[in-house]
């Protein structure tokens, strides 16, 4: 028994976001977009493995993306292409009882087409790539706790240790089981630098004008209700 295979495939349509954080991020920068999307592709593999309880999966995502807007001062045109945003992933999942570990690598190549007037560059590339790893256990019907470990890189070819370059997150979770349609899930998220290079994780430095402190620890406390 070689185990089972599974597969989706998808393509659609990127909506246009204007509040989206990647359009937002590059406010800091004077750039202004209106329009931004697209088109997408993509597909995810996976393979239920002979060993029960572990499964292996990739995927992959090709992206098409066209903004336009303006670049101030000065109001100038400013316009983006992609010439590459591809993302891929690789996953483990491991289940055994009240036991799971999950783990996943990403890698996000972007290289953009930048049509603006100088100093902006005539290309922009990316290569962000993260991980992380995930253990929890079931301890009774109602109670689940958990932790796990990422690292984002916003720009592999840039140094790691930069706070502008990278977000480490250390987790703690509780999850509580209220009824069998109410759940309560509480974590705490101790996290080293901010990747604000990257304008997409949440730490804007136009938020930030005196700037952003090396750790940040962040308590999240979720409901959910499922019918």
């Amino acid at each position: 028994d070689a185990g089972t295979l599974s597969y989706t495939a998808y393509a659609g349509l990127v909506p246009n976001d204007p509040y989206g954080g990647y359009v937002y991020g590059l406010t800091q920068f004077g750039v202004y977009l209106n329009t931004y999307g697209g088109r997408m592709e993509g597909g995810d593999l996976r393979w239920n493995t002979p060993l029960q309880g572990l499964l292996a999966g990739a995927s992959y995502m090709d992206q098409d993306i066209h903004g336009s807007g303006v670049n101030e001062p000065g109001n100038f045109p400013e316009r983006e292409q992609s010439r590459a945003n591809e993302i891929s992933q690789f996953y483990v999942q491991y289940v055994h009882g009240g036991l799971r570990v999950d783990g996943e690598y990403r890698r996000q190549w972007r290289d953009e087409l930048v049509f603006a007037p100088p100093p902006a560059p005539p290309a922009v590339q990316w290569d962000a790539r993260s991980f992380y790893g995930a253990i929890s256990y079931r301890f009774s019907k109602r109670l689940e706790l958990g932790t796990y470990y990422s690292r984002f890189y916003a720009d592999w070819g840039q140094s790691h240790s930069a706070p502008g370059n990278h977000i480490f997150d250390k987790v703690v979770a509780a999850r509580l089981d209220l009824t069998s349609h109410w759940d309560l899930k509480v974590e705490g998220h101790f996290m080293n630098g901010d990747a604000a290079a990257d304008a997409l994780r949440g730490f804007y430095p136009q938020n930030n004008p005196q700037g952003f402190k090396p750790t940040t620890n962040l308590l999240v406390i979720r409901t959910g209700f499922e019918f």
